[in-house]
C-alpha cells in the first residue's frame, strides 16, 4: 500500500476495510487482464503488420519474373515456384526463379522487417546450407542447371528528394500511398 492508501485505509471504518481490500485487488485484476488483453492485441497487430510487410517485399521480388512479357523473355528468368523445397520437409528460402537457358537457379528470401541483421544472416546461412545438403535432389529435378544463386530480398526505408523544397525526406516505399 502507499501511505495515500495507508492514510485513506486508517479513516475507513472498519466495517469497510475487508470490501475495500477485495474492490481494490478487483480492480487490479481487472486492469492487469485488459493490460494483457491490449498487450496480445498489440502483438497480433505486430505480427499481421510484419507479414503484410513481408509480402510486399515478396511480391516485389517475384512478380517481375512471375507473368512473361518482353522483358522477362529477353532475359529468360522465370520464376518457378515457392518454397521449392517443402515436399522435403526442411526449411529453406521463399522462392526459385531459374534461367533453364543459361542454367542458372537463383533461391531467394524476402525479409519485410529486420530487427537483428545478424539472426536474419544467420538464418540465411542455415537455409542454404539445407540447400546445399538436397544438391542432390536439386540436380534431378533440374539436370541442366550449372550455377546456383542466392539472394536476400529486403525492405530498406529510404529517402527521396523532395522536387518543391529540393531536400531529402522520408521515404518508405512499403507503406507508402
Amino acid at each position: 500500500m502507499t501511505n495515500d492508501d495507508r492514510d485513506f485505509y486508517s479513516r475507513l471504518p472498519r466495517y469497510l476495510h475487508k470490501k475495500y481490500k477485495d474492490q481494490k485487488t478487483s480492480l487490479i485484476r481487472d486492469n492487469d487482464i485488459e493490460w494483457s488483453d491490449n498487450q496480445r492485441a498489440i502483438q497480433k497487430r505486430k505480427g499481421i503488420d510484419q507479414d503484410a510487410d513481408h509480402n510486399r517485399i515478396l511480391s516485389a521480388c517475384i512478380f517481375p519474373f512471375v507473368q512473361q512479357n518482353n522483358i522477362t523473355q529477353r532475359l529468360n528468368y522465370v520464376y518457378i515456384r515457392s518454397s521449392p523445397l517443402s515436399e522435403l520437409g526442411v526449411k529453406n528460402v521463399d522462392f526459385l526463379i531459374a534461367s533453364k537457358t543459361d542454367g542458372v537457379l537463383i533461391f531467394g528470401e524476402a525479409k519485410g522487417t529486420i530487427t537483428d541483421p545478424r539472426v536474419v544472416i544467420k538464418e540465411y546461412k542455415e537455409r542454404i546450407k539445407a540447400i546445399n545438403e538436397n544438391s542432390a535432389y536439386i540436380m534431378n529435378m533440374f539436370p541442366d542447371i550449372k550455377l546456383w544463386e542466392y539472394v536476400l530480398g529486403v525492405y530498406r526505408k529510404g529517402y527521396v528528394r523532395d522536387p518543391n523544397t529540393e531536400t531529402l525526406k522520408d521515404h518508405d516505399p512499403l507503406h507508402s500511398p
